[in-house]
């Protein structure tokens, strides 16, 4: 009896050895750390976000497409109700700003909530789950330094410096840019007046915003197969959960995963269900279901969901794909 005491004595010694180990983001936040979380990175459409943010949205949230993203309509899951989607309050995926800003509040706090937990997950190698869940590649979410025209992707869960990125901006707080915009805060006497964040400048009487503002990155994009690729296909769509080459199993067994596997899946080849018709046709925008489902015009009871699911491309990147289709959609 005493030796299996003992022996359930130096059990618990040992769990609870492992639990003080465990990886954490830490207290501090110097001024270096702060300029670091506040890295200001853009997506594929040229929405703005802090690269943890960014981070965030690409490696768990999947851009509010999948694993722990907040809409039921738009996600596989949202685990446990982690729903840690930092996405722009003015986000396509938004129906409204005030949802918007609500749905960025939320998970600004339970990601600050579960920092310790998030960034454990990420040391430990359990999260995000898979070789390619890891590399995301955060690849939509590019860095422009000093105004140049050419981005550089932020580097991914993969990599030491993403993982430290990570742990910065969780550290900092989760600073987030919260829309493209600017709108005036609302006028307050007290903290019940402000939504979704109850808090109330006094020196000033007007709500505390949830974040910042930043304005869009302008994206162009030519009306050819090369630029619609490399600006809109591989960053939106070739994510290894959808159209990439692990995920085309699931998503209609498409894979979009390289420029000339894309293509020839796509031009003259038929949509999954025969009823949707061809997924493209050269000359012929009207007929072609891949431009039905990014203009959101095809019919959602036979032929799915628009693309990107649940959000609306620009309108200047949905019109260079109906101009490259019209035009015979050549193979650049």
């Amino acid at each position: 009896m005493r030796r299996l005491f003992l022996r359930a004595i130096l059990a618990l010694a040992s769990l609870s050895s492992l639990a003080a180990c465990r990886a954490t983001v830490g207290h501090a936040c110097s001024d270096a750390d702060m300029h670091n979380a506040q890295t200001l990175v853009y997506d594929a459409q040229g929405n703005p976000a802090y690269a943890g943010q960014a981070i965030m949205v690409a490696s768990c949230a999947g851009g509010g497409s999948f694993c722990h993203a907040a809409n039921a309509t738009r996600r596989y899951g949202a685990p446990a109700d982690l729903n840690f989607d930092p996405l722009l309050a003015d986000d396509s995926h938004n129906a409204d700003a005030d949802t918007g800003m609500a749905h960025l509040y939320a998970a600004q706090l339970l990601i600050h909530r579960d920092r310790d937990d998030i960034y454990a997950t990420v040391v430990d190698g359990s999260m995000p789950p898979g070789t390619a869940g890891r590399t995301t590649d955060t690849g939509p979410f590019m860095q422009f330094p000093d105004g140049a025209s050419q981005g550089t992707p932020i580097p991914g869960l993969d990599t030491v410096e993403g993982v430290e990125l990570l742990r910065v901006w969780l550290a900092c707080g989760s600073p987030v840019i919260q829309a493209t915009s600017d709108t005036p805060p609302a006028s307050c006497t007290r903290d019940s007046d402000c939504s979704p964040l109850p808090l109330c400048d006094l020196a000033t009487s007007r709500c505390v915003p949830v974040g910042t503002v930043a304005a869009p990155h302008a994206v162009s994009v030519a009306p050819t197969w090369t630029s619609i690729y490399s600006t809109i296909v591989r960053p939106t769509c070739a994510i290894e959960a959808c159209h990439g080459a692990s995920g085309a199993e699931f998503s209609g067994q498409l894979d979009l995963s390289t420029s000339s596997i894309a293509y020839a899946a796509l031009v003259n080849v038929g949509a999954q269900s025969s009823s949707c018709g061809t997924r493209i046709v050269p000359g012929d925008a009207d007929s072609s279901f891949f431009v039905a489902k990014v203009e959101a015009t095809q019919d959602p009871m036979n032929c799915g969901t628009e693309m990107p699911p649940g959000a609306v491309l620009p309108p200047e990147q949905v019109a260079a794909i109906r101009a490259w289709v019209a035009a015979g959609a050549m193979q650049d």
